[in-house]
């Protein structure tokens, strides 16, 4: 559906969908999906000039203004930052969402103090994984993201 918009609007060159494989053992589902999307781009930059300046990326249920991909591209270039992400604007409709969203956002909010994971000079940091781009270069050391091979 989103690369049939992205081509409706005149974009479909500068929109690349990546359909998902089967969840190998030891993965999980969001760290699969960002190890698939980074695989992709490795191949389409061997040997040729980069793919992308920026990789986008979203989970499936999240609706967009038109505005966010140049909103994140924008806060990246400003504040010279390699990832950028957005906390989306969660539904609490029914009974559970609202007992658990704002429960969520607490413990998260406590793992991760927003003061201390805005704050440039130190090493914590924190995303919303439903909406994130970044430049591609801090993911390369991050194997921690891919399962342990002692299991």
């Amino acid at each position: 559906m989103a690369q049939r918009i992205a081509s409706g609007l005149g974009h479909g060159d500068r929109l690349e969908v990546v359909s998902g494989q089967p969840l190998p053992p030891g993965w999980s589902g969001k760290l699969w999906a960002v190890e698939q999307g980074w695989q992709t781009v490795q191949l389409e930059e061997r040997g040729s000039e980069p793919w992308s300046e920026y990789i986008f990326l979203t989970d499936a249920d999240i609706a967009h203004g038109p505005q966010t991909i140049a909103a994140l591209v924008e806060k990246a270039q400003r504040d010279n930052l390699a990832l950028v992400s957005l906390m989306v604007l969660l539904r609490c409709e029914s009974v559970w969402e609202k007992l658990l969203i704002p429960a969520f956002i607490f413990f998260f909010q406590k793992l991760y103090p927003f003061p201390l994971v805005n704050n440039p000079q130190r090493q914590t940091a924190a995303a919303a994984g439903a909406v994130f781009s970044w430049n591609g270069q801090p993911y390369k050391p991050l194997v921690a993201l891919r399962p342990s091979k002692k299991r």
